[in-house]
């Protein structure tokens, strides 16, 4: 035991210990499909109404100066399908709303002649992503236990030698160890020999995306409209991941072989813990033309977005015996610093509008590719060629088409919408294919507007809590289902 401790204490000067890969950069480059309630209610179809998706939108803005605020509050339901056992994770409406979008426009006093003309300012802030969610996995798993995992990576190396952050918890808390009989320390066995046992995986998370937009516009004789902005992203990810094993089956492994160990273990918890924040920076460029009163053509180009992160990740496990010892132990933290390249995107929009009498139609179109593949990570210490090449191994160009149409009178107005966003992996590795239908109202009463928008999405995903290579089929899979509804409302005050 004086050994193990007196190792441990050595680790804990350990402070790089690269832990960054295809995961991270993935869960960075997905965004969400909500900006201010109206064009939440179109599908998120906003390459014609907001300068977010493409800045010469803002070169339709005519006079004035706008102000508008955006509340969101959302639910969500993930059902988890592990080993045949189904667990259902609820999140009811958050009690404390969170600011979806703030934005401001303003007229500029800039007079050019030749047909220029319309300059225009906005500044905006938008939640790309809300990372919000907890999730149970939990089953009873007859062939594979995780402490498989930490056995086979520890076979042939030192204790000193092990994995700070997983297998060394694992051979200072007993759940392996080595074989002490023939004096080989670079040897391992596990204190766990079962049948089978309950395992149950814990995710709890939250944290956001939230970019801020200054965007320039201008117009050349109401025909052609050009936009050009900057977009400042700030980044919040925690994470908490808990592993449990217990309740394990009486071991039928033959007594007479000479490396069997009583099966002792009565449970073991690993836990996980992952902080990041960042900053990125990325640039955006639009343009529309109105080659009729009733059609407008857009294509917009966003850039990637270069952002450094600072990670803190660090563990802990905890092993309980049958005669009652209990062993904790925990691992250094990790302090890293990086950069991620997040992918471009470019959105092509086509924008229909008609009149009949009073009302007043409206029919819009995105189509947005996006290459999830050519993400980057980046570090002065590491450099994350294997990542790099898994990032472009497993990921692919998905296309996101959104359709949106609005009905309007002079103070009311319907809108309603769907889009489909492609799978971001290659091979049909995992599914994650999400839909959003929505709806909205919106009410107009001099200087002010209101707007109030419904979105379901859904999405299903493969989740995989860890790979035995033990087995022929090493992944532990889980497969999950997602649906969650996101209220929106709006206040708009045109002065």
């Amino acid at each position: 035991m004086l050994q193990k401790i007196l190792t441990l204490s050595l680790l804990m000067m350990c402070s790089l210990i690269q832990s960054q890969n295809h995961v991270d950069a993935l869960r960075y480059s997905l965004f969400n499909n909500y900006n201010t309630a109206g064009i939440s209610a179109l599908g998120g179809a906003g390459g014609l109404l907001s300068h977010n998706h493409n800045p010469a939108s803002l070169a339709f803005f005519s006079s004035g100066q706008v102000f508008s605020l955006s509340i969101a509050n959302n639910n969500a339901s993930i059902e988890t399908d592990y080993l045949n056992d189904i667990n259902i994770t609820e999140k009811h409406y958050d009690i404390a709303p969170y600011i979806q979008n703030i934005g401001y426009a303003t007229n500029l006093p800039i007079q050019l002649e030749n047909g220029w003309n319309r300059f225009n300012f906005a500044i905006s802030s938008n939640r790309k992503q809300n990372f919000n969610q907890n999730m149970v996995i939990e089953g009873y798993n007859e062939l594979s236990s995780m402490s498989n995992i930490f056995l086979q990576n520890a076979q042939g190396l030192y204790p000193e030698d092990l994995n700070p952050f997983s297998d060394y918890l694992a051979w200072y808390t007993y759940l392996i160890d080595t074989i002490a009989d023939n004096g080989v320390t670079d040897s391992y066995i596990s204190n766990v020999n079962s049948n089978g046992q309950d395992q149950k995986m814990t995710m709890n998370q939250d944290g956001y995306i939230n970019e801020v937009d200054f965007a320039f516009s201008t117009a050349y004789n109401d025909f052609l409209f050009l936009g050009l902005s900057m977009g400042i992203t700030e980044i919040k990810f925690h994470q908490h991941t808990s592993f449990n094993e217990d309740n394990y089956s009486p071991s039928s492994i033959n007594s007479s072989d000479p490396n069997f160990i009583p099966h002792t273990v009565e449970s073991f918890e690993y836990n996980q813990h992952l902080h990041v924040e960042g900053e990125g920076i990325n640039f955006k460029f639009g343009t529309f033309i109105k080659p009729t009163s009733f059609l407008r053509l857009g294509w917009a180009y966003h850039s990637k977005t270069y952002t450094s992160l600072e990670e803190v990740y660090e563990t802990s496990m905890k092993t309980n015996f049958i005669n009652g010892d209990r062993f904790e132990a925990f691992s250094p933290v990790n302090l890293f610093n990086y950069e991620l390249n997040t992918p471009a995107k470019s959105i092509s929009t086509m924008g229909l509008t008609a009149k009949y009498n009073q009302l007043r139609m409206l029919l819009t179109l995105d189509y947005e590719i996006i290459d999830y593949g050519t993400s980057n990570l980046h570090s002065t210490y590491y450099s994350f060629s294997e990542e790099n090449e898994d990032i472009s191994n497993f990921y692919q160009r998905a296309n996101n088409t959104k359709i949106g149409v609005a009905i309007m009178t002079e103070n009311i107005s319907l809108k309603g919408g769907y889009s489909i966003f492609g799978s971001p992996y290659k091979d049909n590795l995992n599914d994650y294919e999400k839909e959003y239908i929505s709806i909205g109202i919106g009410f107009k009463k001099g200087q002010y507007s209101f707007d109030l928008s419904l979105t379901h999405s859904q999405y299903n995903e493969d989740y995989i809590l860890y790979q035995d290579f033990t087995l022929n089929n090493p992944n532990q899979l889980s497969t999950n289902s997602y649906e969650g509804n996101t209220i929106i409302g709006t206040c708009t005050y045109k002065f």
